[in-house]
């Protein structure tokens, strides 16, 4: 009887082993399977963002050489387009990747206020509207709430919906229809972009958050993209406390993607209109700027000029600060660049500041590529009124200015 007990132990123990063993082979043989799907992606990404970055670099450097070559009125015109849309292009791929290596490594800040869902939604459907129109796919905007706030940053919040939209305008063909709507429900803003294009299938559509994910990565790819827009999207909204969800009824049957945010009773509008100004808008202000790089300070101060400013433009903190010692310009407002040799932008503020009036006082605006949210408290901090990202938009600076000397006047 106690052998016979022996043996069914003996048995059952061997069972268990192989059990176990087959258990440990099976989870070896899905961590296999994982490990290669991981750096097929990788491949594949790495693949993808080589493309997307030699690309529009190709259009560069070409249409670079031909103005050089064989420029003429005609083709300055047409390459300066491509020049510019492709630069663009470029920026946002570098962009989208800082902004994820920010995420990932938990540094991306956001600097929240009060908002209006509507302006920002507006604004970011203004940002689309060309490549809608230019593409053929109608655009629509619906508004089904009153007026609502929510706390948020204005920017990152536009930045998703900007790739929301800017999606469904890339998947829609020519005649489709992209429809944005605002409504709330309850405690609750939505935002749901709607479009006829051409779908996301049933097997994709758990992955089209992912990093890296897309539906089509091969060489014959008719859309371009690294594949992160939508993965930032879902980031920058759960930041804010919300949610972003996707539905699609099938390849070629649309989608519908929803992005869902909590409502904040007490915020309101802050959203400013977009400034609206002819070629004489800077007219009798004038402006010290301060840029170290050759090209960008001769790119600021001619654009400037061009609406008006008058402009000294020095490459220097010490000769700036040497400019207004001598009181031989009253400039109405300051633009610095921050990383500059020798002095740089911060210790250059500081120094302004204990300067006899009204140069202490003189309304600053800080131009510079450090574009974190500490980079912008920092040059707050530091004595600056305004910080711009760049690269920047001569536009965008105009307005600021606008904005600042405005202030500086009132009684």
């Amino acid at each position: 009887m106690v052998g016979t007990i022996t043996i069914i132990e003996d048995v059952a123990e061997r069972v268990t082993s192989e059990r176990e063993l087959r258990a440990q082979i099976a989870n070896a043989e899905r961590a296999r399977v994982i490990a290669e799907d991981a750096s097929r992606l990788k491949d594949d990404f790495l693949a993808t963002m080589s493309h997307e970055i030699r690309t529009p670099l190709n259009a560069v450097l070409g249409w670079t050489q031909i103005l050089r070559t064989h420029g003429n009125s005609g083709s300055y015109e047409r390459g300066l387009e491509v020049i510019a849309r492709n630069a663009t292009s470029q920026l946002r791929l570098v962009e989208d990747l800082l902004d994820m290596a920010r995420i990932v490594s938990g540094k991306l800040r956001l600097v929240v206020s009060p908002v209006d869902v509507q302006a920002v939604v507006q604004a970011a459907v203004d940002v689309v509207l060309p490549a809608a129109s230019a593409k053929q796919v109608t655009l629509h905007t619906r508004a089904e709430a009153a007026r609502t706030g929510v706390n948020a940053d204005v920017d990152r919040l536009q930045q998703a919906i900007w790739n929301v939209l800017a999606n469904a305008v890339k998947f829609t063909p020519a005649g489709g229809v992209v429809e944005v709507t605002v409504r709330r429900e309850g405690s609750v803003v939505c935002i749901v972009v709607t479009d006829t294009g051409q779908g996301i299938g049933a097997e994709f559509l758990p992955y089209v958050f992912d990093r890296f994910r897309q539906a089509d990565s091969s060489a014959s790819r008719r859309h371009g993209g690294l594949g992160l827009g939508l993965a930032l999207t879902q980031q920058i909204v759960q930041l804010h406390g919300g949610f972003i969800d996707a539905h699609s009824d099938g390849v070629e049957r649309g989608s519908r993607f929803t992005i869902r945010l909590p409502v904040s009773e007490g915020a309101v509008a802050a959203l400013s209109p977009a400034a609206g100004f002819g070629d004489s808008a800077l007219h009798g202000i004038k402006v010290l700027l301060v840029e170290d790089s050759v090209d960008g300070r001769e790119m600021l101060e001619i654009g400037l000029r061009g609406y008006g400013a008058t402009v000294i433009a020095l490459d220097s903190g010490d000769a700036a600060i040497e400019v207004l010692s001598s009181a031989s310009f009253v400039p109405d407002v300051l633009v610095s660049d921050i990383a500059m040799p020798g002095t740089d932008g911060y210790s250059f503020i500081k120094r302004v500041k204990t300067l006899p009036e009204p140069m202490c006082r003189t309304p600053a605006i800080a131009l510079t590529a450090y574009a974190e949210a500490e980079d912008r408290m920092h040059a707050l901090a530091a004595g600056y009124q305004l910080h711009l990202r760049k690269p920047i938009d001569p536009v965008q600076i105009v307005d600021s200015i606008l904005m600042l000397v405005s202030a500086d006047r009132m009684p």
